[in-house]
């Protein structure tokens, strides 16, 4: 416990100065770091981490996703995103080919899905970022929404949980859990758009929006938290990576984040959150 509370006040000091810069160089720099690092840890899980050639396209193409998604035209970045993460499966799915069964292609298929939902996940941080308006606060809307649906669907779940959710994926985990953590997500969204509101009266939070969308970026948040541990035991290892002591790697941290993120891009396209 002391290991992961001083991790948590260590991330802290290098991830909330971000906060303040998002529209600079600073947020797509991070977020390309995470992207890269998780790259690394989705090939070392799947065992083809010592393959140079898909090593180097892998986190190539996890760094350089945040920094389009922030310097090329909305229009520019998914024309050529798309055939990209096409090309990137045909990619993977051709050294496994080649490579005279050393690399199998389930692990080849599973590390391509997993390295594009990953680099989308994270470059959708940018994108929400960006968005005109009310992006800063989507962003914000982000994490909050997905650390929160973590933090009270494990107390939840500690204090009332008694039926198991899907205990041979993630056997600790609880219906009153997740419905703990829906819950208190949807709470705890509508508190900050309130703070919001108050620290600049000239934004006005719609409540409605931010309530329904909450309960879909919560349940995703806990999907992506699942998804990832699926992956872990289907592997056999207990984390991605150390790269946060007590913590785990990039994907055992941010694995909610990067779920919601892709939601949470599509609803700020679609719905105001905020307006002024």
């Amino acid at each position: 416990m002391k290991k992961r509370i001083i991790t948590a006040f260590g991330m802290a000091a290098v991830f909330v100065p971000v906060l303040f810069f998002t529209d600079t160089f600073a947020l797509p720099l991070a977020c390309a770091a995470l992207s890269g690092f998780a790259a690394w840890e989705i090939l070392d899980c799947c065992g083809i981490r010592k393959n140079i050639h898909m090593t180097v396209f892998s986190v190539l193409f996890a760094a350089l996703m945040p920094f389009a998604a922030r310097y090329l035209p909305a229009t520019r970045f998914f024309t050529v995103v798309f055939p990209l993460c096409a090309l990137t499966v045909v990619f993977f799915l051709v050294c496994a080919a080649f490579s005279d069964e050393k690399i199998p292609l389930k692990d080849s298929a599973v590390s391509s899905a997993l390295l594009i939902y990953s680099s989308v996940g994270f470059s959708a941080l940018v994108l929400i970022n960006d968005i005109d308006g009310h992006g800063f606060y989507l962003f914000l809307a982000v994490i909050i929404s997905a650390w929160a649906t973590d933090m009270f669907a494990y107390f939840t779940g500690m204090l009332f949980g008694k039926h198991k959710l899907i205990p041979k994926v993630s056997p600790k985990k609880t219906v009153e859990g997740a419905v703990g953590g829906v819950v208190f997500a949807v709470g705890g969204m509508i508190l900050y758009g309130f703070i919001v509101s108050r620290v600049s009266p000239e934004i006005r939070p719609n409540y409605l929006v931010i309530g329904i969308a909450t309960v879909f970026t919560s349940v995703l948040s806990q999907a992506g938290d699942l998804i990832m541990s699926a992956v872990k035991r289907t592997y056999g290892i207990k984390d991605f990576g150390k790269i946060f002591p007590g913590h785990g790697g990039v994907l055992d941290r941010f694995d909610s984040v990067i779920a919601v993120s892709c939601i949470m891009f599509l609803a700020g396209s679609l719905f105001r959150f905020f307006t002024a």
